[in-house]
């Protein structure tokens, strides 16, 4: 019995102390409530509470989730660039080097053609992904435009959601 009590307190020991050693302080949790419900992410029916921090943005940051897991539910351009296109192109449409290479969208010279745009996010082109499936016609005129008038971009030429509609491969 001695054996075992020695053996246990061998183990135990040290693993208390290293355990008492690497304990981290008490961190209060952040005091913010998210009641959305569940069926909908209708920023006007969301409840979004946290101290210290504005309502509109927490409501802002809710409004970019999707209310259907395979298709985009916002309708407009920024929005959709926010959710499909930001994490790669960046907030300034510069792209980026990192893990990948994502070509910048501000001042490409692709986009003077208006069908550019389109025809990569319906098919989507290397290792972007394609968005014909996810968007209809309407969206993905919407962030073609957005992304053609922003980012310090002004070319000529308005997308319309028939345009699309004929390019859509189907």
């Amino acid at each position: 019995m001695r054996h075992v009590i020695a053996i246990w307190a061998a183990l135990a020991l040290p693993a208390t102390a290293t355990l008492a050693q690497n304990a981290q302080p008490d961190v209060p949790e952040p005091d913010y409530t998210i009641n959305v419900p569940s069926e909908d992410v209708d920023t006007e029916e969301a409840t979004v509470y946290q101290s210290g921090t504005s309502e509109d943005a927490l409501r802002e940051v809710v409004s970019r989730f999707s209310r259907d897991p395979d298709q985009f539910t916002q309708t407009d351009g920024k929005a959709l660039y926010q959710t499909s296109c930001q994490a790669c192109h960046m907030e300034d449409g510069k792209g980026a080097i990192g893990a990948g290479e994502y070509p910048p969208l501000a001042g490409n010279a692709k986009m003077v053609s208006k069908y550019y745009i389109v025809a990569v996010l319906l098919t989507g082109y290397h290792g972007m992904p394609r968005f014909g499936d996810q968007m209809d016609d309407a969206q993905i005129a919407e962030v073609s435009n957005y992304v053609r008038t922003s980012f310090g971009n002004d070319f000529p030429g308005t997308i319309t959601a028939e345009d699309v509609r004929d390019l859509r491969v189907d």
